[in-house]
Formats: structure tokens, C-alpha cells, sequence
């Protein structure tokens, strides 16, 4: 059976199967003529779905450096099948299904059919406002806004409506209440007897303590923590933050390459993560045979953490957060114990700090020990 596919880029069409039942497609593209007149042609082998055809007729496409000629019509749902899309192969999982939802649930019911020259900023103004989740919101501008820059450095664009920042009416939301040093201590104490949660107190310790986010927290293992004294015998640890986990990705880089540093955590933080990291293995695992050495999917943290308050609300007396806002508890405390602006953002891995900021000298590890420090004598003096 024989299923053809036409396009303005190419063909593609199903030519078989393979040992795996999967269908086998030939994508093909035009690249000229030969000397005798006879069309010369450009073809691809692919196995799997037509979206992987498509992905790879895209593909072939920036291969060849061709684009649609000029005068046709090039809608965003095109670009994203021919030219997007195929870009996107190089991302961790995690991140590549986080665009595709945003176009899926967004940008292409929008905006999909669509010729990509025709956008203009209210039509988008209008679009924004009627996503109603900011984080949502922010997802679908940064994917529109990557997919026009793209097909302008593709040479498909002149220009387009977000090169300069489409402002919409933000609702008014009040900042989250974060802990304070007593109540942070609070919490990892009654984690310290809680059995159900003690399991969890290294990558707690690590985010509060340490200002780690999440997945990074629950790939540190003790190898990479080293732990120091100095003269009056206060305690500090120092971690290197070099990878993430999540299970569908695995162990994988950090966020940016800003995230990759040098984490220190003061007393009584590094006393208690020598006590509770585990000799081998990563911070926390599931307590089975076969789950071995395996991390815990961070998001059973946040369930685990979430039902502490269940159970526990009363006797805890403290206001619930978030066990995400646990490091920005930690940026929290670490600027009111006068830590500078520039030290934070590299102690935190940041990209970039605020534009007041941002001709600054990243500090060095010496500058994170400084600064944990500065914390644990605010925390002594709490």
C-alpha cells in the first residue's frame, strides 16, 4: 500500500514496513535538473509516524537550505511541521514536550492556518488575554516569539509583531509568604523525627540550605559534597551542582550553564545533610530492590511533602509553601542577611540578574563560602 503526501517543500509516502510493524516513508525534495532536462530528486528514508516524515522532509529542507519559493504563502502550522519541529530534536525530552504543548494548546489554535507575514500585535494582544494561566501564557509568547525569530533568521521573515515586547493587563497577585529562619528550622526539625519524611530531609536541606533547585537536589550524591570546619569548629559544606534528575530525562546537564557551580551551606544545614546523606547513591531513593540507586521522582517529593501538611498542619503551626519555594525561602534569607544582589544570583545558578544588575563580575567559590557565612550568622543570631 502506497499513501502519498504533497507538499510545497516535497513528498513523502508510505513504502512499506519494517520488522517492528512500523511504517517505512520516502520523503523526497526537488534539487534541480540534470543536464539532460530530467528532474534531479533528494530522498529520505524515515521509520515511524508521518510526523516523523514530516520531521524529516523538515529536516532535509534545512539540509538543502530551501525554503518555499517567493510569492507562496507559508503558514506558522508549515513552518513549525518543516522547520521548527526538527530543531527541536536536540532538547531533553522534558522540554521539547513543554513546546509542544504550548503549541498545541495554544499558538496553533490561534494562529496555526495562518500565513506567518500576516500576525499583527493586536490580533496577538487580543490572543494573550484570552490565555488565562500566566504560566501558560508566558510558555505560548516564548514559542511564538522563538518560532518568528527563527523564520527570520531562516530568511522567511522581514520582520515580525513581538520584536518588540507585546504588553498585556497583568493581574494583580500578591507574592507568595515565605519563611522565616525559625520556621525553616522548624520544618526540617520535625522532618528530622518524622519517618515518613526523614527520607526526604538531604534534598530539603539542600534547597533550603543551599538554594538547589529541585531536580538538582535529588541528583547530589555525597561524592559530590565536601564538608569543612573551621577554627571554632562551625561546620560548612560544599556542594557541586553539575546535573539534574527527572525520570524522563534521567540524570542530564543543569538548566543553563550558569547552573553549573559551586553550592555552599552553612550550619546547622551541613551538619545535619552529613548525618542524613546516604555513603553512596543519590540523596533520596525508592526503598525497593529494583529501584536501586535510582532516584525518587521529584514530583513524589512534592506529593510526600504536600500530605506532611495533611497530616500535620496543626502541630507544624506554619504557613504551607510550596517545597519549590524553598529556594527562594533561601534567596529570601540570604538577602536579609545583606547578601549582595550579583553573589545571590550566581549562589542561585541564575542566567541573568535584573537589569540593574547586569554588569557584574560573577563571584568565585570563595564569594558563595562568604555569603553562606554571612547566612549562618544570621541563622545563630535568630
Amino acid at each position: 500500500m502506497s499513501r502519498n503526501h504533497r507538499s510545497a517543500l516535497g513528498s513523502k509516502r508510505v513504502v512499506g514496513t519494517d520488522a517492528d510493524g512500523r511504517d517505512v516513508w520516502e520523503v523526497a525534495m526537488s534539487s534541480g535538473y540534470r543536464s539532460d532536462g530530467r528532474q534531479r530528486r533528494i530522498t529520505r528514508r524515515v521509520h515511524g509516524t508521518e510526523r516523523d516524515a514530516a520531521a524529516a522532509l523538515g529536516r532535509l529542507a534545512m539540509e538543502m537550505g530551501k525554503s518555499p519559493h517567493a510569492g507562496d504563502s507559508l503558514t506558522l502550522s508549515q513552518y513549525w511541521e518543516w522547520y521548527y519541529l526538527p530543531s527541536l530534536d536536540g532538547l531533553t525530552r522534558a522540554t521539547r514536550e513543554g513546546y509542544e504543548a504550548a503549541w498545541r494548546n495554544h499558538v496553533a489554535p490561534a494562529f496555526g492556518g495562518r500565513d506567518m507575514s500576516s500576525l499583527s500585535r493586536v490580533e496577538v494582544r487580543r490572543w494573550l488575554l484570552s490565555v488565562r494561566a500566566p504560566s501558560a501564557r508566558r510558555n505560548a509568547m516564548k514559542l511564538l516569539r522563538q518560532m518568528l525569530n527563527a523564520a527570520m533568521d531562516d530568511e522567511l521573515l522581514d520582520s515580525h509583531p513581538l520584536q518588540r515586547p507585546v504588553r498585556v493587563p497583568q493581574a494583580r497577585t500578591e507574592r507568595p509568604r515565605l519563611w522565616t529562619a525559625q520556621e525553616v528550622m522548624a520544618c526540617v526539625d520535625h522532618m528530622w523525627m518524622d519517618p515518613r519524611m526523614s527520607r526526604f530531609l538531604p534534598p530539603v536541606l539542600l534547597m533550603a540550605g543551599g538554594g538547589l533547585r529541585r531536580e538538582e537536589a535529588m541528583a547530589v550524591e555525597r561524592r559530590h559534597c565536601a564538608w569543612l570546619s573551621d577554627a571554632s569548629g562551625a561546620s560548612m559544606c560544599l556542594v557541586s551542582v553539575e546535573r539534574a534528575y527527572t525520570p524522563r530525562d534521567g540524570y542530564k546537564e543543569t538548566k543553563t550553564a550558569q547552573s553549573t557551580r559551586i553550592a555552599a551551606l552553612p550550619d546547622p544545614f551541613a551538619s545535619m545533610l552529613d548525618e542524613t546523606m546516604p555513603e553512596w547513591g543519590p540523596c533520596v531513593w525508592p526503598r525497593s530492590p529494583a529501584g536501586a540507586w535510582r532516584p525518587y521522582d521529584p514530583d513524589a517529593m512534592s506529593h510526600a511533602w504536600r500530605e506532611m501538611f495533611s497530616r500535620h498542619g496543626g502541630t507544624l503551626d506554619l504557613p504551607y509553601i510550596t517545597i519549590n519555594q524553598l529556594r527562594a525561602t533561601h534567596e529570601t534569607l540570604m538577602q536579609r542577611a545583606g547578601v549582595e544582589d550579583s553573589v545571590l544570583s550566581s549562589f542561585h545558578g541564575h542566567s541573568q540578574i535584573s537589569t540593574d544588575y547586569r554588569h557584574y563580575l560573577s563571584p568565585d567559590a570563595g564569594a558563595h563560602i562568604d555569603a553562606a557565612r554571612t547566612l549562618d550568622e544570621s541563622l545563630s543570631g535568630t
